[in-house]
């Protein structure tokens, strides 16, 4: 990648984005959506509802008591199991058990499959959606990828499973994301307090005492992002079946790039509030000491160039999930990286058709996304130790 100049690397990017290439139905492999157990009686999960992975039961149980709730109370101790098939579950416990869990009105579009599935607003979604890809015209590769050839492939199946299918894989992406990235809300509460009541970085002094605990420190980070990512990426659909081999080369070449996805909503005001640990927070000051000064600049300069799109929840995840399997090089089993970067294109290009961002916007974001293999590949050369 390093050989291919940025220009070419943004069309082999933008034909990646938007290219459907034929598969041999023999050699196809369908990928499944487990959404694991409701997170409230453990019985088989149906999707994200109300912002947590739940059944159909638990889901509309929650519906009703949104009103009823009230009413309820619990003949025991306040801690009733709730298991799943059972009839009489407490409805105090449950309800209450659903609060515990993050069941909230505020997430109720979360999961929720589009009302284009429905029958009268099916062909109007999908019209849009082909009207859009065949107006939009980065640089000059969209003259040699025949929208025909979109059509015919992308949606070639029925509509209502065509949404089904990208609703399914952006609200799988958008949990496993968020259990991935768990903690890193309370980092952003603490950014915004800390803006509100009046900022001040701390200065460390460039002792090599500090130095060395600072660069410790971040090698512990290092290992639970390696963690947490590597839990991501192999529970995401289609990612499984990614040879040994294949999956640390991605790991490898998509480390930092994958950190800057989950330290988004950190870069604010000028600065980065992500905290290495209880203390320590990975600021400007500190990433200069890390990274140097240089590599922190550019490092900077990049994320806060990718924050200034404002990409919503489900576009930052399915962002991640994306350029995983975009820039790789010399894998084993290039058909299957192949595969799951059409699906997770889709899935992407599908979002960002819905949140209508226009021509302009996919030009500038494409562009950024091709400077994470340079960015990634800096920060792999540095020692750390």
């Amino acid at each position: 990648i390093k050989e291919i100049r940025e220009k070419e690397l943004f069309r082999l990017y933008d034909h990646e984005f938007l290219q459907l290439k034929s598969r041999n139905e023999r050699k196809q492999c369908e990928i499944t959506y487990d959404f694991g157990n409701c997170k409230i009686c453990d019985d088989k999960s149906t999707g994200i509802h109300y912002g947590i992975s739940t059944c159909e039961p638990c889901k509309g149980f929650f519906k009703r008591s949104l009103l009823r709730h009230p009413e309820y109370k619990c003949n025991k101790s306040q801690s009733c199991s709730i298991l799943p098939r059972k009839t009489k579950k407490c409805k105090f416990c449950r309800w209450h058990k659903c609060l515990k869990e993050g069941m909230s009105v505020d997430k109720i579009r979360m999961g929720r499959i589009p009302n284009s599935i429905k029958k009268h607003k099916v062909n109007n979604s999908i019209q849009n959606l082909s009207e859009i890809n065949e107006n939009i015209k980065i640089l000059e590769f969209y003259k040699l990828i025949p929208f025909t050839f979109y059509r015919e492939k992308f949606l070639n199946s029925s509509k209502e499973n065509q949404t089904l299918v990208l609703s399914l894989l952006k609200d799988k992406t958008y949990q496993l994301f968020q259990e991935c990235n768990e903690g890193f809300d309370s980092y952003e509460t603490r950014a915004l307090n800390i803006l509100q009541s009046g900022y001040v970085p701390i200065e460390y002094e460039r002792s090599q005492e500090n130095i060395d605990f600072i660069r410790q420190t971040f090698l512990s980070f290092l290992k639970n992002h390696a963690m947490a990512v590597y839990k991501f990426i192999n529970n995401l659909p289609g990612f499984d079946r990614l040879d040994k081999h294949d999956m640390n080369v991605m790991m490898n070449d998509n480390f930092f790039s994958l950190l800057a996805y989950r330290s988004y909503k950190l870069f604010l005001e000028d600065d980065c509030f992500l905290m290495l640990d209880e203390k320590v927070q990975f600021d400007k000051n500190v990433a200069s000491i890390i990274l140097g000064d240089e590599i922190q600049k550019k490092g900077f300069n990049h994320c806060f160039k990718m924050t200034s799109f404002r990409l919503t929840e489900i576009e930052i995840e399915l962002s991640a999930a994306f350029i995983f399997t975009t820039f790789s090089q010399n894998l084993l089993n290039m058909d299957l990286v192949r595969e799951l970067k059409e699906y997770y294109g889709r899935a992407l290009y599908y979002v960002l058709t819905l949140n209508k961002r226009n021509k302009d916007f996919l030009e500038n974001y494409i562009r950024e996304l091709c400077k994470f293999p340079q960015m990634n590949k800096l920060c792999l050369e540095i020692n750390y130790s």
